[in-house]
């Protein structure tokens, strides 16, 4: 992302050089990622986020089909914070943008009583999974 200082310097100036931009894009783009690793850490990104992605607890390790030679890339996602996995059998193009499960301490709203059963079995489901496969 540029800032609007660099965008008004080569509006004003088209002798701004490619190195200088880049620079100055760069300058923009490492400050950006600091400030959303301390966030990361600090829990405050995933608590508003509805996704795992920006969560610090989230590890995507390997899951390979045993049975299938062309799925051996595959990944599953798992909570360290709760010792459960998220999801499994994830694609390529399938690691980012998980839902946070229900029984996600940072989902970031009240749950029903329907809900808190249903996070009940699934949280128990996805430790059963932790179990057999993580450890």
């Amino acid at each position: 992302m540029l800032n609007k200082e660099l965008i008004q310097k080569v509006m004003e100036s088209n002798s701004i050089s490619t190195d200088e931009l880049f620079r100055e894009a760069m300058e923009g783009a490492t400050a950006i990622a600091a400030v959303r690793d301390v966030a990361r850490e600090e829990g405050e990104v995933a608590a508003i986020s509805k996704f795992c992605d920006s969560c610090c607890y989230l590890r995507l390790l390997p899951d390979p089909d045993p049975y299938d030679w062309f799925e051996q890339n595959n990944m599953k996602a798992v909570c360290l914070s709760m010792k459960a996995v998220i999801e499994g059998s994830l694609g390529t193009g399938e690691t980012t943008n998980i839902q946070k499960p229900l029984y996600c301490p940072k989902l970031g709203r009240e749950l029903t009583k329907k809900e808190i059963e249903e996070a009940a079995t699934r949280l128990k489901w996805s430790q059963e999974r932790w179990i057999k496969e993580v450890k």
